[in-house]
C-alpha cells in the first residue's frame, strides 16, 4: 500500500518533471530558432550593407575622376560625391549596429542554452533518483511476496500438523 503510493507519487512527480523539462526544452528551441532568424537577417543585412557599401566606394571614385575635368562638372560631381559619403557613413552605422545586435543575439542564445543544460542536467538526475527509487520499491515488493509466501506454506504445515494429531486423537 504505501509502496504502491510512494511509487504512484515518484511516477506523478516525475511525468510532472519531464513534463516541465519538455515544455523549457520546446521554448528554448523556439527562442533558438527566433534567434537564429534574427542572426541570419542581420548577416543577410549587413552583407547587403557591405554590397552597397561597395558600390558606393566604387561610385565615388569614379565620380571624382571625371569631375577633374571642368569646374561646373567638378561642382556637380563634389556635390554627389558628398551625398554618397554620407549614405556611406550611414550604411557603416548601420552596419555596426546589426553587427552588435547580432553579437547581443549570439550571447542570448549561449544564455539559453546554458540554462537549457542546468535544466537539462537537473532533470537527469531527477529521473535517475525516481528509477532508484523504483528498483527499492521492487525489491522490497519482491520480498514481500516472498515472506507472505513463506507464511502460507508455515501455514499449511501447521494445518496439516493440527490435522494429523486430531486424526491421531
Amino acid at each position: 500500500g504505501a509502496a504502491s503510493e510512494l511509487s504512484k507519487r515518484f511516477g506523478a512527480r516525475a511525468s510532472k518533471d519531464a513534463a516541465a523539462y519538455r515544455e523549457q526544452e520546446q521554448r528554448v528551441k523556439g527562442l533558438q530558432k527566433q534567434l537564429e532568424a534574427r542572426l541570419l537577417q542581420a548577416r543577410q543585412e549587413a552583407a547587403r550593407q557591405k554590397e552597397e557599401l561597395s558600390s558606393l566606394h566604387e561610385a565615388l571614385s569614379s565620380s571624382q575622376q571625371h569631375a577633374s575635368g571642368q569646374l561646373s562638372e567638378a561642382v556637380r560631381w563634389q556635390s554627389h560625391a558628398t551625398s554618397l559619403s554620407e549614405g556611406l557613413e550611414m550604411h557603416k552605422a548601420k552596419a555596426n549596429r546589426l553587427e552588435t545586435e547580432a553579437d547581443q543575439l549570439k550571447a542570448e542564445l549561449t544564455d539559453k542554452i546554458k540554462m537549457f543544460d542546468a535544466l537539462n542536467g537537473r532533470f537527469r538526475r531527477k529521473l535517475q533518483e525516481c528509477e532508484d527509487k523504483d528498483r527499492r520499491l521492487e525489491n522490497e515488493r519482491r520480498k514481500r511476496l516472498k515472506l507472505e509466501n513463506e507464511k502460507i506454506e508455515l501455514m499449511n504445515v501447521i494445518n496439516a500438523d493440527e490435522q494429523t494429531e486430531s486424526k491421531d486423537q
